[in-house]
């Protein structure tokens, strides 16, 4: 009796969804899951202080589809990001 191939398949979807890696083994198959993992942009967003201001442009986005009928949001995010490396450079 042969033995079953190793067959390796990484599963990379978008931003929101669980990532898995998937190793089969024979009779057993391992499951890894990237959810405990935050993405580092997000990472970033948050520590920023502006989370509130970059999820309320990425709303407007997802409604409009336009970035031009965003501009109040892109404005504000970009104000508070400004004024946070203004900040961050005077310390």
């Amino acid at each position: 009796m042969s033995r079953p191939e190793r067959k390796a398949h990484n599963s990379h979807v978008s931003r929101g969804k669980q990532a898995t890696e998937e190793v089969n083994t024979g009779n057993k198959e391992l499951k890894q899951t990237e959810e405990d993992e935050e993405d580092p942009f997000d990472t970033r967003i948050k520590k920023s202080g502006c989370a509130d201001l970059h999820y309320a442009l990425l709303d407007c986005m997802d409604k409009h589809k336009d970035w031009r009928k965003c501009q109040e949001h892109v404005q504000a995010f970009k104000t508070c990001i400004d004024e946070k490396k203004k900040n961050f450079n005077k310390s």
